[in-house]
């Protein structure tokens, strides 16, 4: 009985493991270069793919940390744009370390800050954006998903 039981023990505890290594297969690494309240575009809410430094303009590069080439090399660099606003108080954060990964479309999870409604802040123009990198893989497309499960932004290859 006890053989039996040991057998048992193991055949739950490798089904288990195999079901972790699938959870962790459907996740991809992110994570954020850069943030800024003037680096996004004034075209809406988008996702841009950096895909050669050729592609970078002064409005990048001023904001990314040295050693782009090799960062392209080894991973993806996408822009996330909030658009334009008239005030302060937007800005994008990163939520986790982890993105998951269904179908070959990754979903980025993002912090997506907005003033309150009738808060007080300054007039001033912001186009706020995050630069986050991927594990290089191929992907048929990249979403962006806020703290609430709304989808902002799609980008498809």
């Amino acid at each position: 009985m006890r053989g039996n039981l040991a057998a048992f023990l193991c055949l739950v505890l490798t089904a288990c493991a195999v079901q972790d290594a699938d959870d962790r297969a459907g996740e991809v690494g992110v994570r954020t270069l850069t943030s800024g309240l003037q680096c996004g575009n004034s075209k809406g809410v988008t996702i841009v793919e950096l895909d050669s430094s050729e592609e970078l303009d002064a409005r990048y590069s001023a904001l990314l940390p040295g050693g782009l080439a090799s960062t392209l090399n080894s991973e993806r660099v996408f822009v996330i744009s909030m658009g334009l606003h008239p005030t302060a108080g937007y800005r994008l954060n990163l939520a986790q370390a982890r993105a998951r990964l269904e179908h070959g479309v990754v979903t980025i999870p993002v912090v997506w800050h907005e003033p309150a409604p009738g808060a007080i802040t300054a007039q001033v123009i912001t186009q706020p954006c995050l630069i986050v990198a991927l594990e290089k893989r191929q992907y048929a497309g990249v979403r962006i998903v806020d703290q609430s499960g709304v989808e902002r932004a799609v980008w498809n290859k």
